[in-house]
């Protein structure tokens, strides 16, 4: 597995990066670049969203444009009711944000699966292997409320 930065969540319920000896707390596995790569917002694409402005995007994706990788995905574009064809462009723009780590050959294959949970939360479950093993098993919970 890759080393990753170490998010930990406080009793108050607020997540911190643990600093020790002067640097960024670390931890075998993916956890937090899973995370990131899920809930950092790319920008959609011009065809999907028609306001320029509501496009949203991260800022810092610009520095990574020449290298023709964008972190992040569109998943946030998602304001459509839950149905099963917004769950199913949700597990699609969960793979192709998560393909980084295909190609970087931290793992092999990603499976994702998105369901229903209420009608305002969906589940993601995300199943990560390398050399046919489970490396890694993630649930994360999406809220509909003004945006997926």
């Amino acid at each position: 597995m890759a080393q990753d930065v170490k998010i930990t969540k406080n009793a108050d319920g607020i997540y911190d990066i643990p600093i020790v000896n002067g640097d960024f707390d670390t931890v075998d596995g993916i956890e937090t670049s899973l995370g990131v790569s899920i809930f950092t917002e790319s920008r959609e694409a011009e065809g999907n969203v028609q306001e320029a402005h509501r496009r949203s995007g991260w800022v810092g994706n610009i520095l990574t444009l020449q290298d023709n990788f964008e972190l992040g995905s569109t998943v946030w574009s998602l304001i459509a009711r839950m149905v099963q064809d917004t769950l199913n462009l949700g597990e699609e723009k969960i793979r192709e944000c998560l393909q980084w780590m295909i190609d970087r050959e931290l793992v092999d294959t990603i499976d994702v699966t998105m369901i229903q949970n209420t009608a305002r939360v969906a589940e993601v479950q995300i199943v990560l292997y390398k050399n046919l093993n489970e490396v890694g098993k993630y649930v994360t919970l999406l809220t509909n409320t003004s945006s997926f």
